[in-house]
């Protein structure tokens, strides 16, 4: 099942991320964060944290500590992150897994 939800802060001061933090959880446990229409991240079902976007800013970084203390893992410095390699999304990868995971729901 794929389930797709605005990211609510609870570890933060501030109410609302407004519509711009986006969850997206898959079957196998999978957590992809996309913040401001960009997949920033995600945080596989091992608990491994990949970083997909090669930016930064003070917004989406709320947004992506917000998503990493949801999931038990500490928030990152401004340094942290930009030392986090970036991997690029594996289009073949991501399609297997969408197409196994469409096909599990359709079964």
């Amino acid at each position: 099942m794929i389930k797709t939800y605005l990211l609510k802060p609870e570890n933060s001061s501030v109410k609302s991320f407004y519509g711009k933090a986006i969850v997206t959880v898959y079957s196998d446990g999978t957590a992809d964060l996309k913040s401001y229409e960009t997949t920033v991240c995600r945080i596989s079902a091992t608990g491994e944290f990949i970083r997909f976007w090669n930016g930064y800013s003070a917004t989406t970084a709320r947004h992506i500590n917000e998503f990493r203390m949801q999931h038990g893992l500490t928030a990152l410095t401004k340094k942290e992150w930009l030392e986090i390699p970036v991997t690029e999304q594996n289009m073949v990868t991501e399609l297997i897994r969408l197409q196994s995971e469409y096909n599990r729901l359709t079964a």
